[in-house]
């Protein structure tokens, strides 16, 4: 029998909330359009490894202005329909990518305050989806150590 407390949240549902989450944290050390614009980026450029990465749409702040719709991030549906490995996967590279744009310092901050944000269903359900706060840390260390970047 299942337990009644295990609550299996949505690909799409976790991928809007952390999303929206690096966007608002970042937004804190910097503004929101740069965040939005590094997030983007790096998103498309994991799009050819990851093609369902293409349901995934980051709104430019000024355009929220115009739309009833106030969300930063908006997830299709149809991306439910993967492996919550692969997504995952995903995940790890999207936050691995961030990670490798703003630097150590603001990588432990970004981590941190993203794990402190998201509610303990996400960062279970996150974690059996292969992705480990602590281990991105401490790649991005080991490439500081190595390269001083």
């Amino acid at each position: 029998m299942e337990n009644p407390t295990h609550i299996t949240l949505q690909n799409s549902e976790i991928l809007e909330k952390v999303l929206t989450n690096i966007i608002d944290i970042f937004s804190r050390k910097s503004v929101k359009i740069h965040s939005v614009l590094v997030l983007t980026g790096i998103v498309e450029k994991l799009q050819t490894q990851y093609p369902f990465l293409n349901n995934i749409t980051i709104i430019d702040p000024k355009d929220q202005q115009t739309t009833q719709d106030k969300r930063t991030v908006s997830i299709e549906e149809s991306i439910n329909t993967i492996s919550p490995e692969k997504v995952g996967m995903s995940l790890h590279a999207i936050l691995d990518g961030f990670a490798q744009i703003i630097g150590k310092n603001d990588t432990y901050f970004l981590l941190t305050e993203l794990q402190s944000a998201l509610p303990g269903s996400y960062i279970s359900q996150i974690g059996s989806m292969g992705v480990d706060f602590e281990l991105i840390l401490l790649e991005r260390e080991i490439d500081y150590l190595e390269t001083g970047k």
